[in-house]
This record gives structure tokens, C-alpha cells and sequence, in this order.
């Protein structure tokens, strides 16, 4: 468990700051995000991805400071 905790916290560091980890499986850059949810994000070209349970409030946390600026 101890390793994975140091991976998952490597990947977020590596990350630059107008990406996000929505799920498991996808990065996004906050720019082509048209709408969001608690559950969903929409893509400018139209893809829905699902907004993974764990990866909910750092998503939204970066998005809003995003839109912020």
C-alpha cells in the first residue's frame, strides 16, 4: 500500500497545473472542459468522461481555480 501512496502522489506532482486526473484512466486539460458534474465531464469535442469517486474533489478543486484563474 506504502508504494502505491508514493506513486499516486508522484503522479500528481507531475502533472502540469492546467491538467487534471478525473479517473483512473484519462487526463484532462481543464481548457476543452465544457461542463461538469459531481460525476461527469464534458469535452469540447463532444466525449463525456466519468469523473472516478476518489478522483472527485481534486477534480473539482482544479477546475474551479482554473475558471478562477
Amino acid at each position: 500500500m506504502y508504494l502505491m501512496e508514493k506513486l499516486e502522489m508522484k503522479k500528481k506532482n507531475l502533472l502540469p497545473e492546467n491538467f487534471v486526473n478525473p479517473h483512473k484512466s484519462y487526463i484532462v486539460n481543464l481548457k476543452f472542459i465544457v461542463k461538469i458534474s459531481a460525476s461527469k465531464i464534458e469535452l469540447k469535442n463532444g466525449l463525456i468522461i466519468n469523473i472516478g469517486r476518489k478522483y472527485v474533489d481534486e477534480t473539482m478543486q482544479k477546475y474551479m481555480a482554473y475558471r478562477r484563474g
